[in-house]
């Protein structure tokens, strides 16, 4: 029950946070987003941890064997799909890598610039995992913002995220431009690389 409250909680404070609360009137025209939105599924978890939790502690309290049974039976089809989706995983793992892969590349890539939220999270894989770009660093150029075939006033033009250089450990100091023309052929790269092979390669 805690644990359901504390995702509950959480998801509202990231609505909050992002001024989701103001923007509710445009989901009809944004269903898709919305329904895809991760902090969504925060309040999901929550609930379903939550209803799962009283039905349980209530059963047992009052020693109502209808609901025990409930939360039993609840429980085991969780323990199931959780064993069915393991070995649904490892058997068809490579096709899920591919895909994986793929998804990464179409959403990641492109979408980069479009949430502050989202921009965030990628900046903070790349840097963490020492990598850029879901294949290499070449998969930038299918975003607009750092295509070589932009706009040639655009500093960031063939270029990368900071978070793809690798740091100056002497100066301590993140470059925030380090990436500007970095794909270039004039341009020396000093980049991180693939982030797939970083995030599964031990799967």
């Amino acid at each position: 029950m805690i644990v359901g409250l504390f995702f509950i909680a959480a998801g509202i404070w990231a609505f909050h946070d992002r001024g989701v609360f103001n923007e509710f009137q445009s989901l009809s025209t944004n269903e898709v987003s919305f329904l895809t939105d991760p902090v969504i599924w925060l309040f999901v978890l929550g609930g379903v941890v939550f209803m799962l939790g009283t039905l349980g502690c209530l059963g047992a309290l009052r020693e109502n064997i209808c609901m025990l049974k409930c939360f039993s039976i609840i429980m085991g089809l969780i323990l199931l799909l959780e064993i069915g989706g393991g070995c649904a995983i490892y058997f068809y793992r490579a096709q899920i890598q591919a895909q994986f892969q793929k998804s990464l590349t179409d959403v990641t890539i492109t979408d980069y610039r479009e949430n502050a939220d989202f921009q965030d999270l990628i900046d903070a894989l790349q840097s963490g995992l020492s990598c850029c770009g879901v294949n290499s660093y070449e998969d930038w150029d299918n975003n607009i913002y750092f295509n070589c075939s932009g706009p040639a006033n655009n500093p960031e033009a063939c270029g990368v995220p900071f978070s793809c250089c690798i740091p100056d450990q002497a100066s301590g100091v993140a470059n925030t431009q380090c990436g500007y023309g970095v794909r270039s052929p004039e341009q020396q790269m000093q980049l991180w690389l693939n982030c797939v092979l970083q995030m599964l390669g031990t799967f």
